[in-house]
């Protein structure tokens, strides 16, 4: 049974007086209490004095381009990692320095900075080797770049473990005794930070002339805001202005070529564009190339300065989203098999850890989510790699840190994982394949040891009560569509309320359309539900019942209109 919770809302300290009731309503349940913290202009960053390291850093590019030295972005295979590697690569490549990339291969390399890589750094004679959005836990790999006189840089974002790699420097807001208030930034914010000091020490340095212009750091703000709404990092204070900006460049029709490409391969419109259309349109497209094939196709469509190219490129990587999508429903469909077996079986746990021969590895972390979502369960799924090494992708449900989980089971047992790494709420690991049983055995025995409550398993909906009939307006939808970003633990507005069924159709087998009508009320609203559960098709006309949806402004045939997208269906209390 899922429970529906209305936020709580503590008007007690609330200085939000200026804004409409709704609105300051839901702020207020985001912890928000004065207008100040709505003020997203650039000035009220955080500066990037507060980042440890970030001196020792920042001379390590300068000496490498005051020397011409190579430099060699090693990039990952996600949105954030491709949108990294493109910020770093233009912001030096304009600078003048002497900068390639390279992007492991899911399959091939693996995540980060490998052995394998560094001996491709070697290849290509490269002195300083930068790592964006990886390299915090990759230890042999740094050693074999320091044995071979080549200097290395981490940037990153993900939880470090005890022992550090021996890098030069690294730069990661998690570590400790890192004053940088922001913990949440990604892969690609740490290296906008880092940008913005070499360009400041450049600036002092009287670096610049009419040859090598000072770069105006905000015109690659569409990257931020791509990378950090599709790697689902909190969208804290900083994070909001990061996007945000970003957001009203790409709306302003100043977003890059390859942005631009892939929104108009996704048929929206570039003045119209939400964090949610990042994360939902933008982001997977993006993504279906380090999924699929490689990610170096993403990093050329968004550093690509040719119109042409570029959506030739976005193309590409559309049809591999589809691709990816189909690969996905046969996986979901096999994994929810399995898990009806399992419970024909009593064998249903508190978590969820499958394997199966045929799965895709690219398409794990989607299966894990899914899974995730549909259970309320933490969830691994594991994919075959070579060499009798499995990969698994995890992903958590609040409550319970995988990444901590994961740290225990390595306490247990040095031996049972290959490598891992991650955060709270994701993590990815490599185990040989015969060690299968016993590591699902020690996951269950590091579970039931931390003695969660039972609560945490139970589901639960979050909403922001109910809306009045005069309140379900285009006005209102567009009101809120504006007053984001939305987005990881600053949650898009959602609602709860009873309606009457007035009308009812089946979209494609899988969706519903419905037009509704509030209790006590005649006016009907459209609304409608996506890849919805066989039992939503045994709804009649006539029916009441109670749903948790969002406003949405639905436009169609040059015409927009207000309609509910509901996210959950159930009959009333």
């Amino acid at each position: 049974m899922i429970k529906i919770t209305k936020r709580i809302v503590n008007t007690s300290e609330s200085k939000l007086t200026k804004i409409d009731e709704l609105l300051a309503r839901i702020y207020l349940a985001r912890g928000i209490t004065n207008e100040q913290e709505l003020e997203l202009e650039l000035n009220n960053l955080l500066s990037y004095h507060e980042l440890k390291n970030i001196q020792k850093s920042t001379d390590l590019i300068i000496f490498a381009i005051k020397q011409n030295e190579k430099i060699v972005i090693v990039g990952d295979f996600d949105v954030d990692g491709a949108t990294s590697t493109a910020l770093a690569i233009k912001v030096l490549r304009n600078l003048g320095a002497n900068v390639e990339y390279i992007i492991p291969h899911r399959i091939r390399d693996g995540y980060g900075l490998s052995e394998s890589v560094v001996e491709r750094v070697i290849q290509l004679s490269g002195k300083l080797i930068i790592t964006v959005d990886n390299g915090i836990s990759s230890i042999e790999a740094v050693n074999l770049a320091r044995k071979n006189n080549i200097k290395v840089l981490i940037t990153d974002h993900h939880l470090p473990s005890e022992a550090l790699p021996e890098a030069d420097a690294i730069l990661n807001p998690n570590l400790s005794n890192c004053k940088f208030q922001s913990k949440n930034l990604c892969g690609v914010g740490v290296v906008f930070y880092l940008m913005l000091s070499v360009r400041a020490k450049l600036k002092e340095l009287g670096y610049f002339d009419n040859k090598i212009r000072y770069p105006n750091l905000g015109s690659y703000l569409d990257l931020l805001a791509l990378g950090t709404v599709a790697d689902v990092v909190p969208l804290d204070y900083n994070n909001r202005i990061l996007v945000h900006n970003g957001l009203n460049r790409i709306r302003a029709g100043k977003g890059s070529i390859g942005i631009n490409a892939l929104i108009e391969v996704s048929d929206k419109s570039f003045q119209d564009i939400t964090a949610s259309d990042l994360g939902y349109l933008i982001g997977p497209k993006l993504n279906a190339a380090g999924r699929l094939e490689d990610m170096s196709f993403g990093v050329e469509l968004l550093i690509c300065q040719d119109k042409f190219k570029a959506f030739e490129l976005a193309n590409k990587l559309s049809q591999l989203n589809q691709s990816r999508k189909s690969i996905e429903k046969k996986m979901i469909r096999e994994a929810i098999e399995i898990l009806q077996t399992y419970e024909e079986q009593n064998r249903v746990k508190k978590f969820i850890v499958l394997f199966n021969n045929n799965w895709h590895q690219g398409v794990s972390g989607i299966l894990a989510s899914r899974i995730k979502d549909k259970y309320h369960k933490p969830t691994i799924i594991f994919a075959e790699a070579e060499d009798g090494i499995l990969k698994g992708s995890g992903r958590s449900i609040k409550g319970i840190h995988l990444k901590n989980l994961l740290d225990t089971i390595n306490q247990m047992n040095s031996d049972i994982m290959v490598s891992y790494g991650g955060h709270e709420m994701a993590a990815g690991l490599s185990i040989k394949k015969d060690s299968y049983d016993q590591f699902c055995d020690l996951f269950d025995k590091t579970l039931n040891k931390q003695l969660f409550p039972e609560s945490i398993f139970n589901k639960e909906i979050f909403t922001d009560g109910s809306l009045k009939e005069n309140q379900i307006t285009l006005k209102t939808a567009n009101l809120l569509a504006l007053s984001g970003p939305w987005g990881q633990s600053f949650v898009e507005p959602r609602f709860n309320d009873l309606f009457e069924i007035k009308d009812l159709k089946v979209l494609k087998d899988t969706h519903l359309k419905l037009e509704l009508c509030l209790l006590d009320s005649h006016a009907t609203i459209p609304a409608i539900a996506f890849n919805v559960p066989v039992e939503y098709f045994e709804l009649k006309v006539g029916a009441i019942i109670h749903i948790v949806y969002k406003l949405n402004e639905n436009k169609f045939r040059g015409d927009t209109s207000v309609q509910l997208l509901i996210d959950y269906i159930t009959e009333p209390n």
